[in-house]
């Protein structure tokens, strides 16, 4: 398998933000001739669509459809990084076509990345005049000229694209750097600053910043940001450009684009151009690590361990000695896995065969100590410990987990002396200061835990994300303590922080329904199940809010989707066959389908409450017969048992089947339990 070169245009292609496609501007009507790339060493995919192409355009003699052809080859080219071949297409297709601004576009783009920066300047300002609105052609011109040193032409184009969108990231980059190239070096701050704030991520624009501030004599602020400063650049739409590297199908080019939509938040996405990668060449262990990865953010647990199931079987990269460190990792990453199934022996197993494999790895080892410590095997979890801290013996995360295991044993003094060390060995981070005032807390000594606390959120102040996660810390201590009004603040406080935090958005939509903020609630869990569309119990806890008010047909849509998402989430489908099963109202019920539903599972689960819904889908069905006896089944069974209460629940249930009556909800409390295993 050949991954190479391709890998870094296609990296340029989907992650381009100042770059542009080349060609000349012929002047003459004469075609050019297109060189023949060296095909010898790619993918067989990628001759076939090269091949398929260049066959398409030999067939071809109207102009206009030439132009086409010529235009659509150059893209190929482009994604798979024929430069030169790209060139003489986009100028052919150009030609034909009489300047198509599609054409005119992708050679600027083509010469501003190959730094032809007074032919890209020339070809893009064509381009403009065919589109004098088009924001891309704006920003990547204004650029161009930056870097040719004509601010002054650039400014306007950038001010063009903030009249059409204000928050455009890009245009208020590029007058940061005109500002800055001006000397001007107070908006060049304002332009960044505000740049930031619409892409925390773009690195690149934290260096220049930190200058303006250096420029501006405040040290600490550009010590900060000079800090943070990375190659990240700032990102625009482009849709000329997404044309051009949606067309590759290499596995590269789909473990860049899949990289691309991780760091986007977009997980599903991500998982989508991971399995294209491994539908062509199953052993790639990236891809395989990072769909376990993407289903993991999408809530998809069970997805994610079969799917590293899968790496196992299939095998790595070949070379045996990378093989075993591969496999390592994918059962480190498994066992992690595990344990948010609650499968906490497979688990540990699962770390010890990773250890076994790579026993250097000492993430691993603290992994499986966490593990033993979980199970209460704190003197064997110590015994790990002891040994990462020996390699390393500043790691604060081994020190805090001792420190946790020592407390559980009656050391105090020791653990005490963990904490203290691991606050010092990570000074900036407040995790090792919570966990530390968690465990003050529990030994008595409040005012030291308070002080702990209130240094962990002084450290986090300036960290969205690390904000977050210790103002929900607080919540879930408040919400331990009886104190709902005030972890509901603290939750609201975590999402204003940090709103990609799900599992705090989660807690806050949970004690919003807990109050019956129910509208409120279902706000919150739509944007949690946008991020994470298998979480589990969120879906459980949307059906749950719906249901509450009597909105069954809404309760129905929203458990169709969540069993769309995930098919074998037992709960959701036994919600939603009892509820297509004996809703209140005749547009909500389907008894077929609650019959198919209800059968599976009854069959994998076979328990007293599935065999009640599957009576209701009987019934529901006019299938009376076998209502009945399914009913007088679980009747007996009650009976037998000593639960009077169910045996006259499931009496009135079958006086109805024998009766020839279907049975109806006589509260959503009916559907809603089954949710929770009841």
């Amino acid at each position: 398998m050949v991954r190479h070169a391709i890998t870094i245009a296609a990296a340029l292609l989907v992650l381009a933000t100042g770059c542009s496609t080349p060609e000349e501007t012929p002047e003459t009507v004469e075609l050019r001739e297109i060189p023949a790339p060296d095909l010898s060493g790619a993918e067989e995919t990628v001759r076939q669509q090269i091949e398929e192409k260049q066959t398409e355009l030999e067939g071809l003699s109207d102009d206009a459809e030439r132009a086409e052809a010529y235009g659509d080859l150059g893209r190929l080219y482009l994604t798979y990084s024929f430069l030169d071949a790209a060139e003489a297409c986009f100028a052919n297709a150009r030609v034909l076509s009489g300047e198509d601004f599609r054409w005119l576009y992708l050679l600027g783009y083509l010469f501003e990345i190959q730094g032809r920066l007074e032919e890209a300047s020339d070809v893009l300002g064509r381009a403009l005049e065919l589109a004098p609105e088009d924001a891309p052609s704006l920003i990547r011109l204004g650029r161009v000229r930056i870097e040719l040193g004509a601010g002054e032409e650039a400014q306007p184009l950038f001010e063009r694209v903030l009249e059409q969108n204000p928050d455009s990231a890009a245009a208020l980059d590029g007058l940061g750097k005109v500002a800055a190239d001006r000397g001007d070096a107070d908006q060049a701050a304002l332009h960044f600053e505000r740049a930031l704030e619409l892409q925390p991520r773009a690195s690149s624009v934290h260096h220049a910043l930190g200058l303006a501030y250096r420029k501006l004599g405040d040290l600490e602020l550009a010590e900060h940001h000079l800090g943070r400063g990375g190659e990240a650049p700032v990102q625009f739409a482009d849709p000329q450009l997404s044309s051009v590297a949606s067309l590759g199908r290499t596995a590269d080019i789909y473990l860049v684009r899949g990289a691309q939509a991780f760091s986007e938040s977009r997980y599903q996405q991500a998982a989508d151009f991971y399995r294209r990668a491994l539908d062509i060449d199953p052993t790639i262990f990236d891809a395989r690590k990072a769909l376990g990865f993407s289903l993991e953010k999408m809530g998809d647990i069970d997805g994610a361990v079969e799917q590293l199931e899968q790496g196992l079987q299939q095998g790595t990269s070949g070379d045996p000695e990378q093989d075993v460190l591969e496999r390592a990792e994918l059962l480190r990453i498994l066992g992690g896995l595990r344990v948010l199934q609650g499968r906490e022996e497979e688990a540990l197993a699962t770390f010890q065969k990773s250890l076994d494999l790579d026993p250097e790895r000492l993430d691993t080892r603290l992994k499986l100590a966490n593990a033993l410590a979980r199970r209460g095997d704190f003197e064997q979890a110590i015994g790990h410990y002891d040994q990462i801290l020996a390699a390393d013996p500043d790691i604060s995360r081994a020190l805090v987990q001792r420190a946790t295991a020592r407390i559980n044993l009656g050391q105090r003094q020791q653990a005490i002396a963990d904490f203290e060390r691991a606050v010092e060995a990570a000074p900036e981070d407040p995790e090792p200061r919570l966990r530390f005032a968690e465990a003050l807390e529990h030994l008595g000594d409040g005012a030291a835990a308070a002080e702990q606390r209130a240094a962990a959120l002084l450290l986090a102040a300036d960290d969205p994300t690390q904000k977050a996660r210790v103002l929900a810390g607080d919540a879930g201590k408040l919400a331990r303590a009886g104190e709902l009004t005030e972890a509901l603040e603290k939750y609201s406080e975590a999402v204003a922080a940090d709103p990609g935090n799900i599992d705090a958005r989660y807690q806050k939509a949970a004690l919003l329904a807990h109050f019956g903020r129910f509208d409120e609630a279902l706000g919150d869990l739509t944007q949690v199940l946008d991020a994470a569309p298998h979480h589990g119990p969120a879906r459980r806890a949307e059906a749950t809010a719906l249901l509450l008010q009597g909105r069954y047909s809404e309760a129905r849509e929203r458990l169709e989707g969540g069993l769309e998402a995930m098919p074998r989430n037992r709960e959701l489908a036994h919600a939603l066959a009892r509820l297509l099963a004996s809703a209140p109202m005749a547009t909500v019920r389907n008894g077929e389908k609650a019959l198919s539903i209800a059968t599976r599972v009854h069959q994998e689960t076979q328990g007293a409450s599935s065999a009640e819904t599957l009576a209701m889908a009987f019934a529901e069905t006019g299938r009376f017969l076998e209502a009945q006896q399914l009913q007088r089944q679980l009747l007996a069974a009650a009976e037998g048992s000593g639960r009077s209460r169910m045996a006259d629940h499931w009496r009135r249930q079958l006086q109805g089947y024998e009766q020839a009556r279907p049975w109806r909800v006589q509260s959503p409390d009916e559907v809603i339990a089954v949710m929770s295993g009841g």
